[in-house]
């Protein structure tokens, strides 16, 4: 997936618009950028397509000049990240040694150049995956590392009737990822 291969009978404005993101992500080495969140209540319009053709992209500038020593991208399903993180709990004494640790899949998505976030939303809403989202953006915040987000829901609800990501993710969340955004995302 690239830009060059995306329908842009979709979507012109957000196409340049997250291409000019990431060749300005690729000046900078991420720090200070904002936050992206591509937002679309329907299904089929190429919110992943965009993400996986930021990853590509970043991926070819760090190829030609790695200034990095690890992969500047990491890109993770939203329900896909909260099951990883659940499937570090109650793991059999005889397995821990071998088995991935909570603090281990934090620690490889807090200080990534670009974590991509696919098709948040779609996990179930509990205490445990407002706990995961809060802890990880507010560590991305802190460091000043941008989160790229696929979602079919809107940052906050137009009404108190429309779903938002605030019920999911916790409203200091949304507080956090608005400012990372700079008020601005992408529909």
């Amino acid at each position: 997936k690239t830009f060059g291969n995306f329908d842009r009978r979709f979507r012109r404005g957000v196409v340049k618009a997250i291409e000019d993101w990431v060749d300005a992500f690729c000046k900078s080495g991420g720090r200070g950028c904002p936050s992206v969140l591509l937002y679309s209540d329907g299904f089929g319009v190429g919110k992943t397509h965009l993400a996986v053709a930021t990853a590509n992209r970043v991926l070819d500038d760090w190829q030609v000049s790695p200034e990095y020593n690890a992969c500047p991208v990491r890109f993770e399903s939203g329900p896909g990240l909260v099951r990883r993180i659940r499937a570090t709990y109650n793991v059999p004494p005889e397995q821990r040694e071998s088995h991935e640790t909570e603090e281990m899949v934090y620690r490889q998505l807090r200080s990534v150049k670009l974590l991509i976030l696919d098709d948040l939303g779609k996990e179930k809403p509990s205490d445990h995956t407002r706990e995961v989202y809060f802890y990880l953006i507010d560590e991305r915040m802190k460091l000043g590392l941008p989160v790229f987000i696929t979602s079919n829901l809107p940052l906050e609800a137009g009404d108190a009737a429309a779903p938002s990501l605030g019920p999911l993710i916790g409203e200091a969340t949304v507080s956090r990822l608005i400012e990372m955004c700079q008020g601005r995302y992408y529909k």
